[in-house]
């Protein structure tokens, strides 16, 4: 039987070939955006399973185990800033400086304290005697020439002879007269004899000084300090007394300042002089004030001219010494 054409179904139209392009077009995107959708779901899942089993330990009393939630994990948060102080730091400033403590102050002033010196042995020979007077004192350690560290106070030695003057102790001090008039008669050859003769007979236990005066005072050598009576200093002695040269007038105070100033203080002290002093009661008056608490015997030679002889006197018999007359040779 045949069936009514009006009741026989069609197939739709498909359209032009264009249009059948554009919606296949529009279904591949609208599956790709689904795909992308789907696959961003499942690998946040992946990652959120990943972070429980590192941080909450699934599996093992972690959540999937039925044990306790994992604790929240916190975080820091460090601002630009502080990022970049950070890496221009080094680790070792970082490291504290350790506590030493306090260093005693007495402790520190020796720490501060530079080493003592007795100066060039080849100082002081020039035309004049020596440089500016330095006050100072003390043992003398070694220099270039070896000349040592002096002996302690107390110390033994066999005493000294200066023309023929006993002295008892182990420090002598001599406070010379090197003024002008030194230069006359010869008296400046036979001083430098005697002085060296008398430093060459002490024994390696003695310490000696020379103060050189006239209108000032000078350490001979620029030797503010002890030089001790060893082979060297003897040595040291000869060369510079042999460059001895006087010149100025006549002045022993500021000798006696240097020799007085000394530390250790000299055992006994020979002053000798030439010549008459512009205030000889002024002189007598002002070493014997110096010297009035010490009381360190001073041994006077009145050298070739007995025109200080009144003051010389004085000074010895205030100070427990000796006076002597010493007569042209």
């Amino acid at each position: 039987m045949a069936i009514p054409q009006s009741i026989v179904p069609l197939s739709p139209d498909p359209g032009p070939a264009p249009a059948r392009l554009g919606i296949l077009t529009r279904w591949l995107r609208n599956a790709m955006v689904v795909g992308l959708i789907i696959s961003a779901a499942i690998h946040l899942s992946g990652i959120g399973i990943a972070g429980g089993i590192g941080i909450g330990g699934f599996g093992s009393g972690g959540v999937g185990a039925g044990g306790s939630a994992p604790p929240p994990v916190d975080f820091a948060v460090v601002p630009e800033v502080e990022l970049t102080a950070l890496a221009g730091t080094s680790i070792l400033d970082s490291v504290p400086t350790p506590d030493v403590g306090t260093l005693d102050p007495d402790q520190a002033r020796m720490d501060a304290m530079p080493s003592p010196g007795i100066g060039d042995p080849n100082a002081g020979l020039g035309d004049s005697a020596s440089g500016e007077l330095t006050i100072g004192g003390g043992s003398a350690l070694s220099d270039g020439d070896g000349l040592g560290i002096g002996t302690g106070a107390g110390a033994g030695g066999g005493g000294a002879s200066f023309f023929g003057v006993e002295a008892a102790g182990s420090r002598f001090a001599y406070i010379i007269d090197m003024s002008a008039s030194m230069n006359w008669d010869g008296k400046i050859d036979v001083l430098r004899s005697e002085l060296a003769r008398s430093i060459e007979a002490m024994t390696e236990q003695n310490e000696f000084v020379v103060v050189l005066f006239s209108d000032m005072a000078n350490i001979m050598g620029d030797r503010a300090q002890w030089v001790s009576a060893s082979d060297a200093g003897k040595k040291w002695a000869r060369r510079t007394i042999a460059a001895l040269r006087p010149d100025g007038g006549t002045n022993p105070v500021p000798g006696f300042i240097a020799a007085l100033q000394t530390r250790p203080r000299p055992d006994a002290i020979y002053f000798m002089t030439d010549g008459e002093f512009a205030d000889p009661d002024g002189v007598a008056a002002e070493v014997n004030a110096l010297n009035n608490q010490l009381k360190i015997p001073v041994h006077c030679l009145c050298f070739v001219t007995p025109a200080s002889e009144p003051v010389m006197r004085k000074i010895a018999n205030a100070s427990g010494g000796s006076y002597t007359f010493i007569p042209k040779k």
